[in-house]
């Protein structure tokens, strides 16, 4: 489609429910969530946050996303000059249970990071840990699949149904893995 620039205009609230809600690329485990903040469109969590403007119906400016967000049957695309459309899917919101939760606690190391996350289950929420990052509360997306302020993680299993690791997507860490160091941490 032909880039189109800013002089487009915040969306009207009628509009909101179109384009609102969670969508999920499954080819490349990215989530895009849009939400009405403060009087405007906005991509919140898992990657760059912003205000998006109406280019026609089914078009967004997403200037954080370096594209455009197209919008046709439920589904969601976001083109970006010189790249692969990625195709998303509306997804409905997954909320786990203080007992699914427990299953991701735990301590993960990452041998190409050269560092230690740990996940705690705590009053409802799975909270990320990190050695100079202020703790931060994931988003579940889906089962194994949570966001936070900057990106995803995907969560592991083996055959018997156990978490064995994760794989963190950021705009600068792509495939990073981490394997489950300690039983769960529960509090």
């Amino acid at each position: 489609p032909k880039r189109v620039e800013p002089n487009a205009s915040p969306a009207p609230r009628e509009q909101w429910g179109r384009f609102t809600g969670m969508w999920l690329s499954r080819a490349a485990d990215r989530v895009i969530r849009i939400e009405g903040r403060d009087g405007s469109l906005m991509v919140v969590g898992g990657g760059p946050n912003g205000a998006l403007s109406v280019i026609d119906a089914n078009r967004l400016i997403a200037p954080q996303l370096l594209g455009e967000l197209l919008f046709a049957g439920g589904s969601m695309e976001l083109v970006v000059p010189n790249a692969e459309v990625q195709k998303f899917d509306r997804v409905a919101a997954w909320n786990p249970s203080s007992t699914q939760l427990a299953e991701y606690a735990g301590s993960y190391a990452s041998s190409e990071m050269e560092a230690v996350y740990q996940l705690v289950a705590l009053d409802g929420k799975l909270i990320l840990r990190r050695l100079r990052y202020a703790p931060e509360t994931l988003t579940a997306v889906e089962r194994n699949l949570f966001t936070f302020r900057f990106g995803s993680i995907r969560f592991g299993r083996d055959a018997a149904g156990g978490v064995t690791g994760f794989m963190i997507e950021t705009d600068r860490a792509l495939h990073v893995g981490f394997t489950r160091a300690s039983s769960p941490s529960v509090r």
